[in-house]
């Protein structure tokens, strides 16, 4: 069984953030949280957490520059979340693993698809117990 693991969730929708942060916390992981990039960077030095799980778009800097700089820096692992989209043809989930995400996941999460990276991210299956109520 994996251990507790150290999460810092960046994410700017209020309700999904706390979604978030209560699935992880319902299976024992720590959850730190921030919703933009720049308070992201603040808590990943000041935690260190073992993944970062973050959005693309955020507003005041994207999750991709967020996503080179912790890469650049650290060898933490990233999931990158985001509901798809591209510009000028651009798909950002695709620019997310080029830049270093170790995961991308497309919102709407589920519940199951959430867990299950999150647990291979840090090192090991775990036995979730099901959802009881409407999940990430």
């Amino acid at each position: 069984m994996t251990e507790m693991a150290r999460i810092l969730v960046v994410e700017d929708e209020c309700d999904l953030l706390d979604v978030l942060r209560d699935i992880l916390t319902k299976v024992r992981h720590e959850v730190f949280c921030a919703s933009g990039a720049r308070d992201a960077l603040v808590m990943y030095r000041a935690h260190q957490p073992d993944l970062v799980i973050t959005d693309i778009f955020l507003p005041d800097e994207s999750g991709l520059n967020l996503i080179l700089e912790l890469t650049r820096t650290s060898t933490v692992k990233i999931i990158a979340i985001s509901g798809g989209g591209s510009d000028a043809g651009v798909d950002f989930l695709d620019c997310a693993e080029k830049f270093g995400a170790w995961r991308v996941l497309t919102k709407p999460l589920r519940r199951d698809q959430l867990l299950s990276a999150v647990d291979d991210a840090c090192g090991g299956a775990r036995p979730y117990p099901a959802a009881t109520h409407r999940s990430a």
